[in-house]
């Protein structure tokens, strides 16, 4: 049996922790968690912290499990390109 990698992202703005949970062999892996910021004030939308951990998956070369959960707001074009390869876990 393989061991699961996990990797950690913590968001100091939200205080929320996301994870990348991840099977070294196979390569797939799951986002559990992610943050995307908002501001009240300026009504905008803040893609970094998601965009850190899109970065960390592209890195890894890390694909889909094959079941996928869409997150339900705007996210950035690199966002939408790579949700297709990673499980989103909200």
């Amino acid at each position: 049996m393989t061991e699961a990698r996990i990797q950690h992202f913590y968001d100091e703005a939200t205080g929320t922790l996301s994870y990348v949970v991840s099977d070294e062999n196979s390569g797939h892996a799951a986002v559990i968690d992610p943050v995307v910021g908002f501001s009240m004030v300026s009504g905008r939308v803040d893609t970094g912290p998601s965009d850190i951990i899109i970065e960390y998956v592209h890195k890894q070369k890390l694909a889909s499990s094959g079941y996928s959960r869409r997150m339900p707001m705007p996210i950035t074009s690199q966002a939408r390109s790579t949700s297709s390869r990673i499980s989103v876990v909200l």
